[in-house]
Parts: structure tokens; sequence; C-alpha cells
């Protein structure tokens, strides 16, 4: 292999899953803007659309089952975590509005450092929308959370 082979494969895989994720997420935004009202806020429900959202926009970095094993995880600087663990790491409880506001990610917190998790505060906005989005995007966002809650390690 010449030198340098190895890393423009990876550059080609990230490039390929990045171009295959927001496929499916223009896909993803088209169908969830289309369905009209949301349903109901019962956790269960929530859980269940947040899963379909993780599916389509974490699934790549954190693993199909959240684990941080996603098939693009190693060629990050830093390791995506389980995030199963989360309750654990919050001593029992689950840090729902620390974890919201990471994944929108336009509260920016210094303290993390450089930030590699994309902003999806504004990758969930329809840009072909004139309109307020923040109440769907907040929507879409307590949806993953209550997936996250709900695949907690006891």
């Amino acid at each position: 292999m010449k030198p340098g082979t190895s890393r423009l494969s990876a550059i080609h895989i990230c490039l390929v899953v990045l171009v295959i994720a927001a496929a499916s997420a223009l896909s993803l935004s088209m169908r969830l803007s289309a369905t009209g009202p949301r349903g109901s806020d019962a956790p269960a429900e929530r859980a269940a659309r947040g899963k379909v959202l993780f599916r389509v926009y974490c699934a790549n970095y954190h693993g199909k089952t959240a684990d941080g094993d996603g098939p693009v995880a190693e060629y990050l600087k830093v390791a995506p975590p389980d995030l199963k663990e989360l309750r654990q790491k919050g001593e029992g409880e689950f840090p729902t509005e620390r974890i919201h506001r990471l994944i929108d990610g336009r509260d920016p917190l210094a303290v993390h450092g450089a930030r590699e998790m994309p902003i999806w505060g504004l990758t969930f906005q329809d840009r072909g929308r004139d309109s307020n989005q923040e109440e769907d995007v907040a929507e879409r966002i307590k949806d993953l959370v209550a997936f996250l809650e709900s695949i907690q390690k006891d």
C-alpha cells in the first residue's frame, strides 16, 4: 500500500457515510414536516420517535445500540461515549437539560473544549421553510432525549 492510502480510504468512508446520513436526514425531515401534529407527549411515544431520529442522525457515530461503536467512531479524535451510562455518570439522575443542550449545540459549553458533535439544533431546521422552527427543533431534541433516557442501564 502507498503511504497515506489507509487515511485516504478512511476519508472516503467518512464522506460516504456523511452523504448517506444527510440524504436520510433530509428524507426524515421531509416526512416529519409532512406528518402534521406530532402526536402524543407520552414518554413511550416520545422515545419511539427519538429512536428513529437516533438511527438516522446518531447511530453512525454512537452505534446502533448507543455503545459508542458506530462505523465512523474510529475516525473521530474523541471516541463517542456509551450513551446508556448517562444516568450512572449523573449519580443516578438522568441529566435531561444537559443532554438537551449538548444535542442542540447552539448553547456553547466552553468547558468541553473543541466540539466534534454536529450542532443538531441547526440541522433539525428545514431550510426551505420560512417560519420560526424553534418549537419543532425543541420537540425533536426532546424525543431524542426521551429515547436516551429510555435506554439507560440500571
